[in-house]
């Protein structure tokens, strides 16, 4: 595949600046064929599309079950759901343990499910949830953030119950810790449906509970093949439960991306040693810290997270970045939001690392639609915003 960095031109047909951005949209004619031969199958809502898919990519993250959604934040939602009727914990909100970097469907995920947050600041050198950094509250399970898609780890405490927020690293081979593994397929990540998620688990008692609680909560959920030799009341409802399922035209789709997915890791791996490279061989490497070898070695690299040195201005670096036409976002910050000190109040200077980074971290493109001349122009128009604050 080769670039697909965008030019925009004047009206006069002048080219201005090129556009690098932060996430691709990967197609070719096998979406395409894959989602006309569902269209034509008569299965839309349901069917072998996303059975396979779920197969596929639960196979992928270690699991026996996948559950197919409409987002990764339902994924999280549903899995949270799960965990309380895993625990048996009914009468009381959970505690989940919550890295103070990430993005805020994480967050959101454990407040809509009526849960309590438990704060901890993450580690530096990976951007992760930091286990050894936890203050002492007692917490019923964990929600580590695999961030940019370097997995997070297993708690230290085996026996905690985790759902791992695996949403940024769809493939990755070692995000298979979690006792439910919660992923994304939003346009900007690993792999797409257009919007989707999907929640992977070995426990056939949660499955069978997350299949009815996202259709309405009933009973027999949304798989009515096992009963075809017999009658069920198809709506007999025997839990609260929502509407979160993914339908068989985005599966279709994603079973098509699937067949993409290694060569995808593949490139955006070599993406990143060649940035790396780039970094390691400049005369600014001591300005701004790029992820080290073993972060790279085991990344898949959904963004590419970069730190400014403490007396660079962050805004003016993306300003400079943004008017060569090179997309960023500011490193998933989570403390310093509005609605978060709305809530909690001002408590970012209790997460030193979290705090660092919301000042001075920001992501870039590392997908797999950028060539190395690419990365070169994206790489020397850094150098350059950095050296215009000297």
């Amino acid at each position: 595949m080769g670039s697909i960095v965008q030019w925009h031109t004047s009206r006069r047909g002048q080219i201005i600046v090129k556009r690098i951005t932060i996430g691709t949209l990967d197609i070719d004619g096998s979406e395409k064929a894959k989602v006309i031969e569902t269209i034509d199958s008569g299965f839309l809502s349901a069917g072998p599309a996303i059975d396979e898919f779920e197969e596929r990519i639960a196979d992928r993250h270690g699991k026996k079950y996948g559950i197919f959604v409409n987002s990764g934040q339902s994924a999280l939602e549903v899995s949270l759901v799960l965990a309380q009727e895993y625990l048996g914990i009914h009468n009381r909100p959970l505690t989940v343990l919550v890295p103070t970097t990430t993005y805020a469907a994480t967050l959101w995920a454990v407040l809509n499910t009526g849960n309590i947050p438990i704060f901890c600041d993450i580690d530096p050198r990976t951007f992760c949830i930091d286990y050894t950094k936890v203050s002492g509250e007692e917490y019923d399970i964990a929600l580590p953030v695999d961030l940019c898609g370097h997995s997070a780890g297993h708690p230290p405490d085996a026996t905690k119950f985790t759902v791992e927020d695996a949403c940024e690293a769809a493939g990755n081979l070692e995000c298979t810790y979690g006792d439910i593994v919660c992923l994304s397929f939003y346009v900007a990540h690993i792999i797409t449906t257009g919007s989707g998620g999907m929640l992977c688990l070995n426990d056939r008692h949660l499955a069978d509970y997350a299949r009815s609680y996202i259709t309405h909560g009933r009973k027999f959920g949304g798989d009515f093949t096992k009963y075809n030799d017999m009658w069920v009341d198809r709506f007999c409802f025997d839990k609260v439960g929502t509407s979160f399922r993914g339908n068989a035209l985005e599966a279709a789709f994603g079973l098509a991306q699937v067949d993409k997915l290694d060569g995808i890791i593949q490139k955006r791996k070599e993406n990143a040693r060649y940035l790396y490279k780039l970094w390691q061989d400049s005369d600014f490497c001591h300005r701004v810290r790029f992820p080290d070898m073993d972060y790279v070695s085991k990344c898949i690299f959904q963004f590419f997270p970069i730190i400014l040195d403490a007396e660079l201005t962050r805004e003016k670096v993306l300003k400079s970045l943004f008017a060569k036409g090179i997309d960023s976002r500011v490193l998933l910050p989570l403390t310093n939001q509005p609605i978060f000190r709305q809530m909690y109040g001002n408590i970012e200077h209790k997460y030193p690392a979290s705090k660092f980074i919301n000042s001075q971290g920001f992501i870039v493109g590392c997908h797999q639609g950028l060539t190395t001349e690419d990365i070169d122009y994206m790489f020397d128009a850094l150098c350059q915003a950095v050296r215009e604050q000297d």
